[in-house]
């Protein structure tokens, strides 16, 4: 048998050496032909941490209104004349990006490098405008109404003085 200028030697080790290739990628291509390897998060390795979005006013926390998942916000109105409706702690869940729903991250960060969007937290919680009671309204009405008269009553006496004086000289 001639093989063409390898000795029989070299044609073993050449051999050797694709059956031990084979056997080292052989556990790689059962896994793959078995869906095995297809477990993973959909947006890969992240390089930015997945973030909760507080869209109704700022977190305390972080004095914007994201956090980071694993965290917290605590609610707080942009505006500080504005009431928040609950300053409760708000919970930005925990991700592994290993299989879905993962508390919510599958859905909500997509396919990519990172995810592809916040997760929106806390959306029963509002900021309201201040308000006031009906007895500081009616205290407040009254005060107003009690200036105006009276500014009415001052305002009357110099157009009654001005006339006096237009017709006394006349």
């Amino acid at each position: 048998v001639d093989f063409g200028g390898m000795g029989r030697c070299s044609l073993m080790r050449l051999a050797a050496g694709l059956a031990g290739s084979a056997l080292f990628h052989a556990p790689m291509m059962i896994m793959d032909a078995c869906g095995g390897l297809r477990a993973h998060a959909t947006w890969s390795w992240w390089v930015v941490t997945p973030q909760c979005s507080f869209g109704n006013g700022l977190c305390l926390e972080t004095n914007t209104q994201w956090v980071d998942w694993g965290t917290t916000c605590t609610p707080t109105c942009s505006d500080p004349s504005f009431i928040i409706s609950s300053s409760d702690a708000i919970a930005c869940p925990a991700g592994a990006g290993a299989s879905s729903p993962d508390n919510g991250w599958w859905s909500t960060c997509g396919s990519g490098p990172n995810c592809g969007s916040n997760m929106n937290i806390g959306t029963s919680v509002t900021c309201v405008p201040p308000t006031t009671t009906s007895a500081e309204a009616t205290t407040s009405q009254a005060s107003v109404g009690s200036a105006q008269h009276q500014a009415g009553a001052a305002g009357g006496a110099m157009v009654a003085a001005a006339t006096m004086a237009i017709v006394g000289e006349l």
